[in-house]
Formats: C-alpha cells, sequence, structure tokens
C-alpha cells in the first residue's frame, strides 16, 4: 500500500471516543484503522468507582474527557515504528488510580479482548501485530516503555484460533495506601510492518481493566514482603539485617534537579558474610538485597545468587570506542539480553562476549525468567548515574558517597574525543525497566565488618582500597563478594579520556572499573511489586522465603 494513499484514506476514516467502564477499545477496518476509547460518564468528569479506587480519564493534553468528546487526530492510529509513536504525547490516554478508603488496596492494570464486541464477520488480528505503550508515576511520569502486546505476561493460558480472545495481558499491578494515587498512561498502534496490508479486513478490540482488592483488616498490609522486612529486627553487627541512613542523600531523577524528598528516608539491607536472605524466585535461589530506595519509592530488591554466565556489559563496532563498547546501561547489549533478548524469554540464542559485536552461543531455556515470575517484577525507573570524573575517580569513592553518585545527574561520558570515546550515544541518568545489575553502593552496604574493621568503617572507607589487607573484614564479612569471579555492576565510569567503561566488583574485593566488553560475571537483579507476599520459609539457605503475588 502506498504510505501516503494509506494516509489519505486512514484519515477518513479515524474516529475516538469516550467511554466510562475502565477501557481502551481499538479498531482496524479495512486498510484503515479507528481507535474508539468511550467512556460513559457518571459525573461531570470521567470518573469510575471500583471497591474504594476512584479512576479518573483524561486525554493526552491532560483535559478530563467529558461525555460525547471526540478524539479526531488520526496521525496516532497509523502503523509507525516504536520512536515515533512514543514522542506523540497527544495520543497518550491517561488515567488516575486513587485509593480514596482508610485501609491499603492492591490493583491490577490489564488489557485484554473485548470479544463481545467484535463486529459481526469481524475476526482479530494477531497480537503480535500490536505495540503498547505503557509508562506511570506519583509526581512525574516515567518514560514510556513500549512491547508488543505478545510480549506482556499474561493471566491466561489457551490455545486454538480463538486463544487470544481468552487472554488477559498484566500491564501492572501495585498496592496503594490510604489516599495514595498513581497515574498511568497508555497508548497503542500498529506495528510498523501492517503498511503491507496484511491485516485488511480485519478488527481487534481491547479493553484496559483495573481490578481492586480491597483490605478487610488494618494489618492485612503486613502481608506484603515490604512490610514483612520491616518486622524483622535489624541487628548492629554481624549477619542480618541493618539500618541505613541517607539524610543528606540528594537523590534525583528530573532534567530540572527537581529532589524527591520523601525518597530520603531509612534503608533496610542485609549485610554480613552470609546472612538469612535467601529466597526461592523463578525456581532457583535468589537473595534479598535489602528494602531500598527507588525513583518510585521503596522497594524490596533481589539478585541471583549465582550468575548467569560471563558475557559482555556491550561491545560495539571496532570503529567505535575501539570495539570495546558503550558505557550507557538504556542501550547496552546485556540490558538487551536481560530484558527483551534470550534470557527474558526463557530461551536460547547468541550474546555478546567480547570486543567488536563478538558473540556466543547461550541457553536460558531452563534458567531465563518464567512468566509467572515476570508477573512479579516492578517495571520502574532505575538510576544509572555515575561519578564526574574530576572531584571523583574510582580510586576515592566510599559507600555513601556511591550511592548519592549513583542517583545524581552525572552520566558515563565526560569526554568529546579519541578513538575510545567518539560513540554518538546519548547519556540518561535513569532507565525504565524490569531487569538490572547491583550497584556498587549495593556492595559496599552488604558487609557487616569485623573485629578489626567495624562496618561504619567500611562505609567509610573508599571501596578501591578494599583489597588491602588490614581491612579484609569489609570484604570477607560481605555476602555479595566472590573471591572468584569479577561481577559487572550497573553504573559507568565517568573518565576523562574513555567512554567504554562500567564500574566492577573485582575478584580481590576492590571496586574497579572494565571496559564494557569484558567478559564478567552478570547476576541479574529485580525490584519486586510491592503486592508480592512471603507466604513461607524462614530465609535460610534450606528453607528460603517464598513467594506469592
Amino acid at each position: 500500500i502506498d504510505r501516503m494513499n494509506y494516509k489519505s484514506l486512514i484519515k477518513k476514516e479515524t474516529k475516538v471516543i469516550a467511554y466510562v467502564v475502565i477501557c481502551l477499545t481499538l479498531m482496524v477496518i479495512g486498510i484503515s484503522y479507528a481507535m474508539f476509547l468511550q467512556v460513559n460518564k457518571n459525573s461531570e468528569n470521567q470518573v469510575v468507582e471500583t471497591g474504594t479506587l476512584v479512576i479518573t480519564y483524561k486525554n493526552g493534553n491532560g483535559e478530563a474527557l467529558q461525555e460525547g468528546d471526540i478524539i479526531t487526530n488520526s496521525v496516532c492510529l497509523e502503523p509507525m515504528a516504536d520512536e515515533e509513536a512514543l514522542s506523540m504525547s497527544e495520543c497518550s490516554y491517561k488515567l488516575n488510580i486513587l485509593n480514596s478508603g482508610s485501609l491499603p488496596a492492591s490493583y491490577k492494570l490489564m488489557i485484554y479482548n473485548n470479544v463481545n464486541d467484535l463486529p459481526e464477520g469481524g475476526v482479530n488480528v494477531n497480537h503480535s501485530l500490536i505495540r503498547i505503550g505503557i509508562s506511570k508515576g506519583k509526581e512525574t511520569l516515567s518514560p514510556m516503555e513500549s512491547k508488543t502486546l505478545s510480549e506482556i505476561t499474561h493471566t491466561t493460558e489457551t490455545e486454538g484460533e480463538t486463544a487470544q480472545n481468552n487472554i488477559k495481558y498484566v500491564l501492572d499491578t501495585g498496592v496503594l495506601e490510604a489516599g495514595e494515587d498513581i497515574t498511568y498512561s497508555v497508548q497503542a498502534w500498529l506495528n510498523e510492518a501492517l503498511v503491507t496490508g496484511a491485516v485488511t479486513g480485519e478488527y481487534v478490540y481491547l479493553k484496559l481493566e483495573v481490578s481492586s482488592v480491597v483490605s478487610e483488616t488494618a494489618d492485612v498490609s503486613s502481608e506484603s514482603i515490604v512490610d514483612t522486612i520491616r518486622q524483622i529486627p535489624v541487628v548492629t553487627e554481624g549477619n542480618g539485617l541493618y539500618e541505613v541512613s541517607h539524610e543528606d542523600a540528594e537523590i534525583t531523577y528530573t532534567e530540572d534537579n527537581t529532589k524527591i524528598n520523601h525518597l530520603k528516608q531509612t534503608e533496610l539491607r542485609y549485610a554480613g558474610s552470609n546472612p538469612n536472605n535467601y529466597v526461592e524466585f523463578n525456581n532457583e535461589l535468589w537473595r534479598i538485597i535489602g528494602l531500598v530506595n527507588t525513583p518510585e519509592g521503596q522497594r524490596i530488591k533481589l539478585i541471583r545468587n549465582e550468575s548467569i554466565g560471563s558475557y559482555s556489559w556491550d561491545s560495539s563496532e571496532s570503529n567505535i570506542n575501539g570495539g570495546y563498547g558503550i558505557n550507557e546501561w538504556s542501550t547496552s547489549k546485556l540490558k538487551d539480553i536481560l530484558n527483551t533478548g534470550v534470557y527474558y524469554n526463557r530461551e536460547s540464542g547468541t550474546c555478546y562476549n567480547n570486543w567488536n559485536n563478538a558473540t556466543v552461543a547461550c541457553d536460558f531455556s531452563s534458567t531465563g525468567l518464567t512468566n509467572e515470575s515476570k508477573n512479579m517484577i516492578d517495571n520502574i525507573p532505575w538510576n544509572i548515574g555515575s561519578n564526574d570524573a574530576i572531584t571523583y575517580t574510582y580510586e576515592n569513592i566510599n559507600t555513601n558517597t556511591f550511592y548519592n553518585l549513583e542517583r545524581s545527574n552525572n552520566t558515563g561520558k565526560t569526554c568529546s574525543s579519541s578513538d575510545f570515546c567518539n560513540d554518538t550515544v546519548s547519556r540518561t541518568t535513569t532507565w525504565l525497566g524490569m531487569v538490572g545489575l547491583m550497584y556498587p553502593s549495593d556492595y559496599g552496604y552488604a558487609t557487616s565488618g569485623g573485629v578489626t574493621t567495624n562496618r561504619e568503617t567500611c562505609l567509610n572507607t573508599v571501596l578501591h582500597s578494599w583489597n588491602e589487607n588490614e581491612i579484609n573484614d569489609c570484604k570477607d564479612n560481605d555476602w555479595l563478594y566472590q573471591s572468584e569471579n569479577a561481577q559487572w555492576t550497573l553504573t559507568p565510569l565517568a573518565h576523562s579520556t574513555y567512554a567504554r567503561r562500567i564500574f566492577i566488583i573485582n575478584s580481590d574485593g576492590l571496586v574497579g572499573h572494565s571496559d564494557s566488553s569484558y567478559n564478567l560475571i552478570s547476576r541479574p537483579s529485580i525490584y519486586l511489586k510491592t503486592i508480592v507476599k512471603i507466604v513461607d520459609g524462614n530465609g535460610t539457605i534450606d528453607q528460603p522465603f517464598k513467594l506469592n503475588m
């Protein structure tokens, strides 16, 4: 189909209407496509209630939808590339979820086929051709991330020609405290491949649904893993759970350096040579790093007990940064493997394994993420700030300083020329995703110290010197330390000459740096959704905590 003719056809036939029952309807007609967002009004503004949850709908300009509002921007409905679609904020459909009750309430945001509204004779287009974009936030919306509908974790496995009609895809879940709210922005478009006319005469109807589970007793929130961990007694020495205060931390995630002050609060971190922080997750042993601060609030952070193998953090062609990769996590090769590639999809394939984009076979068909595990992982912003390369080099940063730098607006690229600093990748300080790595500060806070060097001294000692004999207590009583292997972290190193290096936990215990194309072990790390519960176990290696939603 000629693209210009295709655009003229779509403009003639596109309509968008607003409709109340928490629903987003996408309709594809012939070679022109029409999206219906219809809302039945039960008050002056577009509002729906389910339990104690109050859902308010707005259009892409932030205006409350009214009965009879018609949105006629046909550009939003064309098949297009992700980058083009995500840049059209005016095409998004916003909903705000408020817990108006006095008790915590959990919610689940799902999208599914509205089969009952399918026109007579209509045939549903395959979900692999539909793209969904979603972002969320309590004060500022995170960057929108897109996925093919069929890639999203779903609640129902079915077979046969009508299988996709019975699938509910889980876009997100969460818990809102009394009076708390959260905003989502959702948009849908057709894969650019549809321009070929492959779906002529087909339809697809989708609905957004918010389901509510309201607590019946005041202490029901204690069943969540967050509150369970908060009830564990803290310690001041040896193996256990420690308090970590960040009263002076400047935690930021907005481009204008706006501080999110509610994140300046006490964290809980497991520390020691072998604390009881084992978790059964993804049918494997993982461990709890702690209850830590994120741009979305406090979350339980896990890390895989063992690595998934030795792979490059990134790699590049020989004419880009000398072939040694680019130190930007949002574009890294390892990020792709963990979040959209073979590990995320629990399959075999190829992984990057050295300089100049070299690859090696890798098989995660039995160790990659299961659908059940993916449904427990929170898709939230991760801080990927760096040192400033002038005040702080890799040789003079202690644990608390690392924590602040990781959450700063410093990026991993401060150089501007040379064969090792010639990439054109834009640097960011936050990344929206599901699977990352540990930070250098995670490693630092995991020490309990010992008799010769106590925990406080370890935390105030630069991490680059943790290999020195006189402070062996720091690394030897740190459960994240591995003497056999060097480990990747998430944090780029800002250097005056290179734009390719990453902070690592070295096999001798110090925090150093490596070119991103080197092969170091990768231990996936994730944040759990707040509605995840501990249903069994005591955290020991023999009886790890067992999780459920």
